[in-house]
């Protein structure tokens, strides 16, 4: 990650003293916030009020006396367990079109674990899938946090669980 000051768009005498002091963050491929940043609310959940990793990635450029504070005396203490737990596919097959790609009572489950925060589903309905391999392939994710490590472990269990039977709903002719 680099922090870039651009031209301003009327040109390099068109510059004022806002824009001297406004960085722009560019990405170079190697996101510390990754996944479009949907890690970081349970991050900011398991170590508040502690900055969170791209906050600090910024904060050491542009920020240098907050950055110094937050990495002094070292790792913050974690005040809750947090996963984020990616949903897999284990099956080649369709997925039901009609009703959406999972089952509607087991995403309810997921939904009502003490930990769960929030999910994501990639796959869309009526999509012939493979079994996960990568990153690529995953069905989704779940957001899980509780100040609990074994609740927060037990549901990420149980979330696994439910990917090898019943999670997904697949098309039957």
């Amino acid at each position: 990650m680099e922090v870039k000051l651009l031209p301003p768009p009327g040109g390099p005498d068109d510059i004022t003293d806002v824009q001297l002091l406004t960085p722009c963050l560019v990405e170079v491929g190697a996101r510390c916030h990754g996944a479009e940043g949907f890690w970081m609310s349970v991050c900011d959940e398991g170590y508040a009020p502690h900055p969170n990793q791209e906050r600090l990635s910024l904060d050491a450029y542009v920020n240098t006396p907050a950055f110094d504070r937050a990495c002094f005396p070292g790792p913050p203490p974690r005040v809750a367990s947090g996963k984020i737990k990616y949903l897999i596919i284990d099956t080649a097959g369709a997925l039901r079109n009609e009703g959406g790609p999972c089952h509607a009572e087991a995403l309810e489950e997921i939904m009502s674990l003490a930990s769960y925060r929030a999910h994501e589903i990639f796959v869309i309905p009526g999509a012939i899938v493979g079994p996960t391999i990568d990153c690529f392939s995953w069905g989704g994710c779940v957001k899980l946090c509780n100040a609990d490590d074994a609740v927060c472990d037990a549901d990420y269990a149980r979330v696994e669980e439910l990917c090898h039977n019943g999670l997904w709903a697949w098309y039957e002719s």
